[in-house]
């Protein structure tokens, strides 16, 4: 009789452990840290060729061979100097990765437009 309860003991012991070991291995994994996009922008076709003036102006972000080309800082500090022009001229409040993606889609998007129109 002693023998069968430790026996019972030793078994619902080991049940236990695989039970949590089974628990363990089934939760599901925590979502990765990774931010969800953010809503798009929508801009005017105003805002678009104030952006672009303001950007021609800022040699330093488009031109390689720029000395201060390379230089993030002041990169950074131009796109600052773009995001205020905005913000004072047009009263827009946009971030300056908003106008980054901006002027990254407008270069891609020209690069394919004028490459479609070569085909043409």
């Amino acid at each position: 009789m002693i023998d069968r309860d430790i026996n019972q003991g030793i078994k619902d012991e080991n049940d236990n452990e695989q039970n949590e070991t089974t628990a363990e291995t089934t939760k599901q994994k925590p979502k990765s840290s990774k931010r969800k996009a953010d809503k798009k922008r929508i801009w005017s076709e105003d805002q678009v060729a104030h952006l672009i003036n303001i950007w021609s102006s800022e040699e330093v972000l488009y031109n390689v061979k720029h000395k201060l080309y390379f230089n993030k800082q002041e990169r950074q500090k131009c796109l600052e100097r773009v995001r205020l022009s905005l913000l004072d001229n047009l009263e827009i409040e946009v971030t300056e990765k908003d106008i980054s993606d901006k002027m990254t889609a407008l270069r891609t998007y020209s690069g394919y437009y004028g490459a479609e129109r070569r085909k043409g």
